[in-house]
């Protein structure tokens, strides 16, 4: 996330009046519980892009104390890849998982 990016925990900050100090940003969520471990800091992402903690036993997942509106993911791919048949399949199964729970 942009440090100046307004998503849908800011605007459900916002409308309570609330809003974070953002201490880090990462062009990605998969390195961050890494990073927060040992310190102070807290993170909010989708509970299933966490995954298990037990290699950060000094961590705690809980769910926030306000209601956070659900959100859209959205693929893109290059234009070269869009006739692949395995591309293809890979586009199509990535909404199915989704849509059963899974991941």
């Amino acid at each position: 996330m942009r440090p100046d990016a307004h998503d849908e925990r800011e605007t459900a900050l916002a409308a309570r009046g609330l809003r974070r100090r953002l201490a880090v940003t990462l062009p990605h969520w998969s390195g961050a519980v890494a990073l927060i471990a040992g310190t102070d800091l807290v993170l909010t992402v989708a509970g299933r892009a966490v995954g298990p903690l037990r290699r950060h036993r000094t961590l705690r997942r809980f769910t926030p104390p306000l209601d956070l509106p659900r959100f859209a993911y959205q693929q893109a791919w290059h234009t070269r890849r869009t006739d692949g048949p395995a591309h293809r399949r890979l586009r199509e199964a990535v909404p199915a998982c989704g849509r059963s729970g899974g991941g």
